[in-house]
């Protein structure tokens, strides 16, 4: 049976300039990389998830935000979406004031002596 030799990880890992010069490339592996980091650093202040609350939303450039506990993805430039009660059909298309719906099945409703009788257009 093997043993395992315990190796500090700066002698496991090699740089990515040890890489490049072994591979002998002409454009560094590292070069894309760089220039995004330089010119779009981390920025100092954080900005609250509005799906969670968390405070530590950050930026991910182009006016795009992440929060790293929930994942929610957001634009603080657009409005967020109104939290209500949506109501759908079977089909799932969204209801609003006015639709017309036929009911399927008989709805007991509260405080009516008799139910509401399938195939009623409410």
């Amino acid at each position: 049976m093997e043993s395992l030799k315990v190796v500090p990880i700066s002698q496991s890992v090699p740089s990515l300039k040890t890489i490049n010069k072994k591979l002998n490339l002409t454009t560094p592996i590292a070069g894309p990389l760089e220039h995004l980091i330089k010119t779009n650093p981390m920025p100092n202040k954080t900005t609250p998830c509005p799906k969670c609350a968390s405070p530590y939303g950050y930026s991910l450039g182009y006016a795009i935000y992440a929060c790293p506990e929930c994942s929610h993805e957001w634009n603080p430039e657009e409005k967020p979406e109104e939290e209500g009660v949506k109501v759908v059909d079977a089909n799932g298309n969204e209801l609003t004031n006015g639709d017309t719906v036929i009911v399927i099945k008989d709805l007991p409703v509260k405080g009516a002596p008799k139910p509401v009788k399938a195939g009623t257009k409410v």
